[in-house]
């Protein structure tokens, strides 16, 4: 049964771009990593490097919605 979940897993991950299998690889380290630190839950914030990962284009605009949201209801001063 092992053999054909890793078979099905490796099938869909070859479907995706490259960004996405490193991004799928990633996460199957970071979860063999809490496998062998005996941890069954994820820590928030387990290093440096794995907050300063991710897409930052996707930050800056999360980062103006939210801005964006918070001063729609202050007066403009014009």
């Amino acid at each position: 049964m092992a053999t054909n979940l890793s078979k099905e897993i490796a099938a869909k991950a070859a479907m995706l771009p490259d960004d996405l299998q490193n991004e799928a690889l990633r996460f199957v380290e970071s979860l063999l990593a809490r496998q062998k630190n005996g941890r069954g839950e994820k820590q928030p914030f387990e290093s440096v490097k794995g907050i300063l990962q991710g897409n930052y284009d996707s930050l800056d605009e999360d980062i103006g919605e939210m801005r964006r949201e918070a001063l729609k209801n202050f007066p403009s001063g014009h």
